[in-house]
């Protein structure tokens, strides 16, 4: 009997460096029938010529290589294109710049072949600094690995929701797709895959590293300027908002979860960056949707100087000490 395809979806723009190190991971991988739909992004760099190089290298696999190009338009729009291509019964993103290890698409094909009540099903992995290739640590820690919704985790940035480390069912996305346009935004594209997947099942996670995520300074997402910070957090919570109207999401709780979120990173980043005033209004918005922790009460005692910090310090050490002996 022939397994069930899996379809690698990998969207490029000027990554032509990191081809080989991508396409030898899958090329290494021990489950037999996988098609990987490259696309070029409009790449100036000669991302599409270094891909081209390996069709025959994947037909001896007896893999299937497809190789799109469009005009620059994201990854977000890359990635849709690429699922429209993509002929398997599942789905998994891989970012150009990532490496997958030889069982990811075998452990996860075979978990969702097994659990029909899943749509999705994650992997821990390992962070690495790209320019020392040192391993930062795993993405994911003490985490419960018996399956459960992670539908309002993903929507409040509580879990991780990197390319590479899921795979999906490409039936389930087709058929949300075929009714709604696929959100195009330059701030990731993973939450349009895996939110639709997740809303009315559940997750399964595998606590093996299968996924390696190398941070590249400089990066989209490692800017370490404020405004950069805004700009990106902002991106990264639009989609979310985006995805739960696309989804008719009416549960204020959720939305309520959504904007929290959202308000305690902006608190976070403003305090970091000393901005006053932006710290202010965000942590004043929080106070009136009654957000506040108890952590942020004691970073703004301590930020005014206030004598409630020697109260709340108290506090939250007692805190601790009373979770640390349940």
């Amino acid at each position: 009997m022939t397994e069930p395809r899996v379809s690698i979806l990998m969207a490029c723009y000027n990554g032509a460096r990191f081809i080989s190190r991508s396409f030898e991971s899958i090329l290494a991988q021990t489950w037999p029938n996988i098609e990987l739909v490259f696309v070029d992004d409009g790449s100036t760099d000669d991302s599409k010529e270094v891909a081209k190089q390996y069709s025959e290298r994947f037909a001896q696999k007896g893999f299937i290589l497809k190789i799109l190009s469009q005009k620059n338009q994201g990854a977000a729009a890359a990635s849709n294109n690429a699922a429209k291509a993509a002929s398997g019964k599942y789905i998994q993103l891989l970012d150009v710049d990532d490496y997958i290890m030889p069982e990811s698409c075998r452990l996860q094909a075979e978990f969702l072949e097994n659990h029909p009540e899943c749509n999705v099903i994650r992997t821990n992995g390992y962070i690495i600094n790209e320019s020392t290739q040192e391993t930062v640590g795993p993405l994911e820690k003490d985490i419960c690995t018996a399956p459960k919704n992670i539908f309002k985790d993903l929507v409040s940035g509580a879990t991780n929701n990197w390319a590479g480390a899921y795979m999906v069912r490409a039936e389930k996305h087709t058929n949300f797709y075929s009714a709604n346009s696929f959100p195009i935004t330059n701030y990731g594209q993973n939450l349009q895959f895996l939110l639709p997947q997740t809303i009315d099942s559940n997750a399964g996670f595998i606590d093996i590293p299968l996924f390696k995520y190398f941070r590249n300074i400089g990066s989209h997402s490692n800017q370490i300027s404020y405004e950069k910070q805004m700009e990106n957090l902002n991106g990264y919570w639009d989609i979310r908002r985006k995805m739960l109207k696309l989804l008719n999401v009416e549960d204020k709780e959720v939305w309520s979860l959504c904007e929290k979120s959202f308000l305690i990173r902006a608190i976070t980043i403003a305090f970091e960056f000393k901005k006053n005033a932006d710290y202010q209004r965000f942590y004043t918005q929080l106070k009136k949707m009654n957000g506040l922790t108890l952590e942020l009460k004691i970073q703004d005692s301590i930020r005014n100087r206030s004598v409630k910090q020697y109260w709340y310090r108290t506090l939250f050490k007692l805190t601790r000490i009373l979770a640390n002996n349940r």
